[in-house]
């Protein structure tokens, strides 16, 4: 996930790679919230909402190779 105005604790990027999941979306479709989850359970996760800025997905993992 790549987010333009929040940061990410752990790394203190605006980048991170997390589990993520939609937690709202609006009737007319459009994602409001969306939560990301370390592995790490010694962090929380991050909640985001769409008045916090871009929140754009750009990648997503299919496999682990070895």
């Amino acid at each position: 996930m790549r987010v333009r105005e929040t940061v990410d604790p752990e790394h203190d990027e605006g980048y991170t790679l997390k589990r993520w999941r939609l937690a709202t979306v609006g009737s007319d479709g459009v994602v409001k919230e969306v939560e990301l989850y370390p592995d790490t359970p010694s962090f929380p996760p991050i909640h985001l909402r769409c008045e916090d800025g871009e929140i754009r997905a750009l990648a997503q993992l299919l496999e682990v190779i070895g």
